[in-house]
């Protein structure tokens, strides 16, 4: 870790700890007198837990998409096209997030496509079609196979089945 990641630990750290004497200030208040279950104190951490996640998610994509240029090129027939930004509502596992997010729109390809994924890491630039399927023989030790549309199969419905298995479907 270099010396500015270090100090930004550091940084969330005493803002952690801050943000937690205030919750249990907070919990303390609403729990009123009474000693709490501790499932009552778990359950209100948990809460602000969530919340800080639904915070940071917001924040990031929102720096994610402010980084991005006012044009890029159709992922099909490459035309450079206007990208905006836009906001939407998704269910994240710790509740709704207003999200950030650019979006393209190719008028040659009549479509719309998210340049943000590109450098994200959320997906590779290209679209992966391969497939994790069951093979038919995984109670006899094959486990699964992985089909990649090159051409392996004789038709759609074939790819990824083992030779053995084609046999027996046909």
């Amino acid at each position: 870790m270099d010396a500015k990641q270090v100090a930004m630990e550091a940084e969330l750290s005493e803002l952690l700890q801050r943000a937690s004497e205030v919750a249990c200030r907070l919990q303390k208040l609403e729990q009123g007198r009474g000693t709490p279950h501790y499932d009552q104190i778990e359950s209100a951490a948990h809460e602000v837990g969530q919340r800080l996640s639904r915070m940071v998610q917001k924040n990031r994509a929102s720096d994610v998409a402010a980084e991005h240029s006012s044009e890029r090129a159709c992922p099909d027939c490459r035309n450079k096209c206007p990208v905006e930004t836009i906001t939407r509502q998704v269910t994240s596992i710790d509740g709704p997030v207003e999200v950030t997010e650019t979006i393209a729109y190719c008028a040659s390809c009549r479509r719309s496509f998210f340049p943000s994924t590109e450098s994200t890491g959320t997906r590779p630039a290209g679209i992966d079609t391969r497939v994790q399927v069951p093979a038919r023989g995984a109670q006899r030790g094959a486990a699964v196979t992985e089909a990649s549309g090159d051409g392996g199969g004789s038709g759609a419905g074939t790819k990824g089945v083992d030779q053995h298995d084609r046999k027996t479907l046909s």
